[in-house]
């Protein structure tokens, strides 16, 4: 074992503008470290106990006696290691002896035996040998959410389908190349409650066009994980206009409690309708109207948005179904533009078009700033292994990651500044933050310099996390 005190004591030398003083520094401090707010993630992991829970989904194929660590504290590490902003894994080789990130995972600071390494978390990585394996400990991100989103078991949920790209940077397995993005990569789909504001699926896959069947087969394991935690939640299935496909409307028709509200693409028989048509006239006088009105036409450009709805059945679905169309009426230069857009649902005929476009569908919007937390400020576009499982369990990791922020957020109170702070900020006000470690025979003590700039806001959420409540604003209707 490598001994901690033997480390090569690397030594600078600047200028000092003090009078006849030396400005010398040097990086040998074993304990110090520059992610203090690690503090509050632990706190928050023993509150929820996010990777205690995701350990439990793990198949450990170790001879007992043989390993160092736990799989708890190689998760713990690694996890912890993404959120303080160490997104590759060869970062875990400084970090090995980091007195924050081994306290946190149950070693002594002041002792020899550091973190997992760079190749334990590797192999760990690597470790999952078939794709049942991995979806076990995908079903991780569920469960969390099942135990730690709501107080109580919700009455419904929103659950937002979408996908983004990862560039591949080698010759990852079943990475293939999409015509759009220009480049290999990976094309996974993600589960969002973006009321929550949190990931609660991730399913690593090829980079091509979602089928019906495939989007019901990735969300069926999900709903089974919901509907054993939450017997009587109604759930409502969301998504652009990829999703509206009739395997997937199909299969939320013929479960109980499950409704859905997706885009769908327009065509010549959607566009011709009577009803679609009626709507375009009626939004166009209405637009004369409103310019009829204004002295100076050219002020400002004006828009007007008018909905309906009516039944409708596609060649290939067996029977019809409740659309909706938004038909936007503009004017550029001197002609009158139109934009339809249409949106297919089984939600009751009580909500008006209007309301189920823009309180149910539009917000679909949000989904796609959660995904950006996981893909950009976690860094979970870093699909740097060559097997296809190996970057499943790496998204995953980053998912229970972004756990941890989502609590996190939770935590600040109401009249906070920050409330509505990103990732990156959160790092720096929160995370970031200096401190020195003093091990006593009967204490661990975290020493912060006294001129931390977000001391109150630091004590204020390490004591939220403790009463944190779920602030949603209710469904408009």
């Amino acid at each position: 074992m490598q001994n901690v005190h033997d480390f090569d004591k690397r030594k600078f030398k600047v200028n000092s503008r003090l009078p006849g003083k030396h400005f010398t520094g040097e990086f040998s401090s074993l304990t110090m470290s520059s992610d203090g707010g690690l503090i509050l993630l632990n706190e928050i992991e023993e509150e929820n106990k996010f990777i205690k829970l995701a350990s439990t989904c793990i198949l450990d194929r170790r001879k007992k006696g043989r390993s160092k660590y736990s799989l708890e504290q190689i998760l713990k590490s690694s996890v912890f290691a993404i959120a303080c902003g160490y997104e590759d894994r060869n970062d875990l080789t400084k970090l090995r002896h980091d007195c924050m990130i081994k306290e946190t995972i149950g070693i002594d600071p002041s002792s020899e035996k550091g973190i997992p390494s760079q190749p334990t978390a590797s192999r760990f990585e690597n470790s999952f040998k078939t794709k049942e394996e991995v979806a076990e400990f995908s079903l991780a991100l569920p469960r969390v959410y099942t135990q730690s989103a709501y107080k109580k078991p919700p009455k419904k949920v929103i659950l937002d389908l979408d996908e983004t790209f990862l560039t591949c940077h080698g010759s990852q397995q079943d990475a293939l190349f999409s015509g759009y993005e220009k480049s290999y990569g990976y094309k996974p789909l993600f589960v969002i409650d973006s009321e929550i504001g949190c990931v609660l699926a991730i399913s690593e896959r090829p980079a091509r066009t979602l089928s019906g069947r495939e989007v019901k087969e990735l969300f069926e394991p999900v709903f089974k994980v919901l509907r054993e935690e939450w017997p009587t939640v109604e759930i409502v299935v969301r998504g652009d206009g990829h999703y509206g496909r009739d395997e997937l409307l199909t299969w939320c028709e013929q479960t109980e409690g499950v409704s859905y509200v997706t885009g769908f693409t327009k065509n010549n028989i959607l566009m011709t309708h009577k009803e679609v048509e009626r709507t375009i006239e009626r939004a166009s006088r209405k637009l004369l109207r409103i310019e009829g009105q204004e002295k100076n036409k050219d002020k400002k450009t004006k828009e007007v948005r008018e909905y309906c709805t009516f039944n409708y059945a596609a060649a290939s679905w067996e029977r019809e179904r409740k659309m909706v169309a938004r038909v936007l009426v503009y004017r550029q230069d001197e002609e009158i533009k139109v934009r339809v857009r249409f949106i297919v649902t089984s939600l009751a005929r009580t909500y008006s078009p209007k309301a189920l476009y823009k309180n149910f569908y539009a917000k679909r919007g949000q989904a796609e700033n959660i995904i950006k937390d996981v893909k950009r400020y976690l860094k979970g576009n870093r699909q740097s292994c060559h097997s296809v499982l190996a970057n499943h369990v790496r998204l995953i990791l980053h998912g229970l990651a972004h756990w941890f922020f989502v609590k996190l957020s939770q935590a600040i109170p109401q009249n906070s500044k920050h409330k509505k702070a990103s990732i990156p900020n959160l790092q720096l006000l929160l995370i970031k933050i200096a401190v020195q470690m003093k091990v006593r025979a009967r204490t661990v003590q975290a020493v912060f310099s006294c001129s931390t700039p977000t001391q109150d806001l630091f004590l204020r959420v390490l004591e939220g996390i403790r009463s944190t409540t779920v602030d949603l604003r209710p469904l408009q209707t």
